[in-house]
């Protein structure tokens, strides 16, 4: 079967004012390694594909690794991130990734993720879901996208009531354009 793709309009994500200060997780952070490209300082790069870590810049420490089994001891992390990686791990082990970050985050620990609204498919004959983006960081611009099979439907309120339904408190939750940002936080 032919891809047909239902590409949204650019959206623009601000990182520029974002800092990571101390020991941080990014998942799926191969590709264009946004979150490195912030701050490499402190940073485990995780992704389950290889050649997405190869293609990321250079920067922080890089590992093949499945986000729902983190192979780190408890409370390692100052900091989890997920930008746009969500979208690319399946539904059913969303559960599990956060629980394993709950898991190797500090006490008072933050886990911030940026992703896109997928609405339900219904009767649409695309199949590929892609977001084009325009990622402002400190002194320099990245355009990128990302796409995945359209199978699912998701929104900020499904990851609010999964980070809520796993111990985490909410810090900060917004929506721009079809992107939403969420902030969490390891209770205390």
């Amino acid at each position: 079967m032919e891809p047909k793709i239902y590409a949204i309009d650019t959206q623009r994500v601000d990182l520029s004012e974002i800092d990571f200060p101390g020991p941080t997780l990014d998942i799926g952070g191969g590709g264009e390694g946004v979150i490195g490209q912030i701050n490499d300082e402190e940073l485990i790069v995780i992704d389950q594909r290889e050649d997405e870590l190869r293609e990321a810049p250079s920067g922080g420490i890089k590992l093949v690794m499945d986000a729902g089994d983190l192979k780190f001891l408890d409370n390692s992390f100052a900091h989890a991130t997920s930008f746009f990686t969500f979208m690319y791990i399946p539904p059913e082990e969303h559960q599990q990734v956060f629980a394993q970050i709950f898991r190797v985050l500090k006490e008072g620990g933050q886990f911030w993720i940026w992703d896109v609204k997928m609405p339900d498919k219904g009767a649409r004959e695309e199949n590929v879901f892609v977001v084009p983006l325009q990622v402002k960081l400190k002194g320099k611009e990245i355009e990128t996208g990302y796409g995945v099979p359209w199978n699912r439907e998701q929104d900020l309120n499904y990851y609010r009531d999964l980070g809520e339904n796993n111990g985490f408190a909410v810090l900060e939750a917004s929506q721009f354009g079809e992107t939403f940002f969420l902030r969490l936080q390891k209770k205390k």
